[in-house]
């Protein structure tokens, strides 16, 4: 038999979809994430981390509170970049006056300790997480 017509094309986007669906569709279950002693050792400091902040700066969850226009994430993100500048340029001081991307650190710069050490300021910035998520969920639990 005969093709009568135009022949039908298939565009390199469809292929790349068509190939996408495949891949998804027979793909394996991926595993549940296990936390290995390394990430328990890890959540270990953020966690020694946020007691320190609570215990020894004062910053207890009523402080917190106070935080309403998301300074502790800012905060966090603050250290995170702080974390980022000692990986990629480790022979540099961080400058008191670096205070994050831009200069986004939320309160007076003398709160601002930023370490040489990545792993340390990747801590501060994960126990700030912590802090405004709990902060969060403070909130959620006071409107149910």
């Amino acid at each position: 038999m005969e093709h009568v017509g135009p022949v039908p094309t298939v565009s390199w986007k469809m292929v790349i979809v068509m190939e996408f669906l495949s891949d998804h569709l027979n793909r394996k279950p991926r595993k549940p994430y296990r936390m290995s002693e390394d990430t328990n050792d890890a959540i270990q400091l953020i966690v020694d981390e946020r007691n320190r902040q609570i215990d020894k700066e004062d910053y207890s969850p009523e402080h917190d509170d106070l935080h309403d226009e998301c300074e502790l994430g800012l905060a966090a993100e603050c250290y995170v970049h702080a974390a980022r500048m000692n990986m990629l340029h480790p022979q540099i001081e961080i400058p008191h006056w670096a205070a994050g991307p831009g200069g986004i650190w939320p309160w007076e710069i003398e709160s601002w300790k930023p370490s040489q050490d990545p792993i340390r300021n990747l801590v501060k910035a994960g126990a700030l997480i912590a802090a405004e998520i709990e902060r969060l969920q403070r909130i959620e639990e006071a409107k149910a």
